[in-house]
């Protein structure tokens, strides 16, 4: 009569137990997190080779860079860090906009470390713009707040190639209102600065053979390094005034807010 009575304790047990062995290891969207080493929002201009900005050279507005490196912790229900998750299955999106990444264009530098942690500091491969910056799980989505960043590139229409079509997107925001997406030195003017690198990044495209599933990157020229120097040279903009406006928190909804510099 006993051994009858413990069976269903017994199962309950087990079902209890598996059910928190479902739930261990596997990330929780409400307890992880992500976080930028940016103080305010910043800008990143990409390319579809890799060789635009990389997240520890984001740019901040009017001029210079700062580190914007996304750090992401993972956890699972019990708050345990979840250990080894595959970098493939974590990347970048934009919350806003066209913004559109190669495959495997914005995933994590490295597999989650022993404390569920990874990093975000590589260029992206990728067109188009945006703002706001979310982390992917597996599909899933932090629920929390999207990152404030703006997004932008010489493939202004998104399809991953740089090509005529975008040079005529661009022809007609430079004479048109202001439009951050062509505002790739973000400093709230549309000018040679960014005629430039509009130029810079002409024929681009995704790489045949972008992440080996080994760690390894396809090599993308580090196009930043010196272009980016030239684009606050005095001399090249000795004719930009200081922006009239301020242009933190934007957003693809604020395009206008600004003014075009002839």
């Amino acid at each position: 009569m006993k051994i009858r009575l413990l069976i269903p304790v017994f199962l309950a047990f087990l079902f209890i137990d598996s059910s928190s062995a479902d739930v261990t290891g596997i990330p929780n969207m409400e307890l992880s997190t992500a976080t930028s080493t940016a103080a305010t929002q910043v800008s990143i201009w990409s390319l579809p080779d890799g060789g635009g900005d990389d997240l520890q050279h984001a740019r901040v507005f009017g001029g210079g860079w700062t580190d914007a490196t996304i750090t992401l912790t993972l956890v699972d229900s019990g708050s345990y860090p979840v250990f080894l998750y595959p970098l493939e299955d974590l990347w970048l999106e934009a919350a806003e906009g066209n913004f559109t990444t190669c495959t495997g264009g914005s995933i994590a530098d490295t597999h989650t470390d022993v404390n569920g942690q990874t990093t975000f500091s590589l260029p992206m491969h990728a067109g188009g713009s945006g703002s706001g910056l979310i982390v992917r799980v597996a599909g899933d989505t932090l629920t929390q707040a999207p990152l404030p960043f703006l997004l932008n590139s010489p493939d202004m229409n998104a399809d991953l190639t740089v090509n005529l079509s975008d040079v005529i997107i661009f022809v007609e925001a430079y004479f048109g209102s202001y439009d951050v997406a062509a505002d790739f030195l973000w400093d709230g003017y549309l000018n040679l600065s960014d005629v430039i690198l509009l130029a810079t990044g002409l024929s681009t495209s995704c790489p045949s053979r972008l992440f080996s599933g080994s760690g390894s990157y396809a090599a993308a020229p580090p196009r930043w390094t010196d272009i980016h120097k030239a684009m606050l040279s005095p001399a090249l903009n000795a004719f930009s005034p200081t922006p009239a406006h301020s242009a933190k928190n934007q957003t693809l909804s604020s395009r206008a807010a600004m003014p075009r510099l002839a």
